[in-house]
């Protein structure tokens, strides 16, 4: 069954938000979180998050989508270490399966073009802030979006076996003090997207 980056991503990213609610009491013995991605260019941070799935970097591909002051009190209450390995165990491991099914060995992420570049409203970045508050509702940390994008561009995935080439349109938004993440909805459904974290965050 084919299915689109973006569409793993966004199974990824609300399976991966609940992989770490609990408070084990207990520092995390890895170092601070590294910020050295960082980009003027919020497209880097689709594709730092693809280079991270296909090379195992679970850092990098929860860096990518997760603000780092909910990271660094992750990783003050025990929580962190703990999340990187459920990535690399779950969604990493899930993620490469799919691809190699489809795509075959060897995968790499040719990007092609940015279409269509739109900034997001007061309210639409609203929504997104909501979404990560909806998220990450067990933490203290306080968070602030001081811009975002819709953007639409295409992309060529090749494998040994087959390639294709595809579009698609996501949400791109700036933390402050922080780098680019990436919200794998486009602007007309964060709001959908934030009232679904609400839902799973009350279970």
């Amino acid at each position: 069954m084919k299915k689109t980056i973006l569409k793993f991503m966004a199974v990824a990213a609300v399976f991966s938000m609940g992989l770490c609610s609990c408070d084990s009491n207990k520092a995390d013995k890895s170092s601070d979180i590294s910020m050295t991605i960082s980009s003027d260019d919020p497209m880097n941070a689709y594709l730092d998050y693809f280079d991270a799935l296909l090379s195992n970097d679970a850092e990098t591909v929860i860096l990518m989508t997760t603000p780092v002051a909910y990271l660094e009190e992750m990783k003050l209450k025990g929580m962190y270490d703990t999340l990187v390995t459920q990535t690399e165990d779950i969604v990493i491991k899930y993620a490469l399966l799919a691809f190699n099914e489809q795509y075959g060995e060897d995968i790499y992420i040719d990007f092609k073009e940015e279409l269509k570049k739109t900034p997001l409203s007061e309210e639409q970045l609203g929504y997104a802030l909501q979404c990560y508050k909806a998220s990450y509702g067990h933490l203290s940390a306080e968070i602030n979006i001081i811009e975002g994008y819709e953007i639409t561009y295409t992309y060529e995935i090749v494998g040994s076996k087959t390639s294709e080439e595809k579009s698609e349109t996501a949400c791109f938004v700036r933390v402050e003090n922080d780098c680019w993440k990436m919200l794998p909805v486009t602007a007309d459904t964060l709001k959908e997207y934030k009232e679904m974290q609400n839902v799973l965050s009350q279970q």
